[in-house]
């Protein structure tokens, strides 16, 4: 299913350095995830070296849209 960055997604990547190729295995191959039924999002999760990447998305007609993404260290303070 085609990926689409929603221009937050992609401005904060660029802030947080957050490398593409880690958010597309976080898509692809997550080791965890939540429904946040307030948001209507996804929420997937993909250890990655030392840090987790969280990842928010939304499934629209035929697109997954990412929300936003960061990554974090620690689990607990996600």
């Amino acid at each position: 299913m085609p990926v689409q960055f929603s221009r937050h997604a992609l401005e904060k990547m660029r802030r947080r350095n957050v490398d593409i190729s880690d958010a597309y295995a976080t898509l692809e191959y997550p080791d965890e995830v939540y429904e946040d039924v307030e948001h209507g999002t996804v929420v997937a999760v993909k250890k990655v070296d030392a840090k987790y990447v969280i990842l928010f998305y939304k499934m629209e007609t035929n697109v997954v849209k990412v929300i936003t993404l960061y990554y974090t260290l620690n689990l607990a303070d996600s």
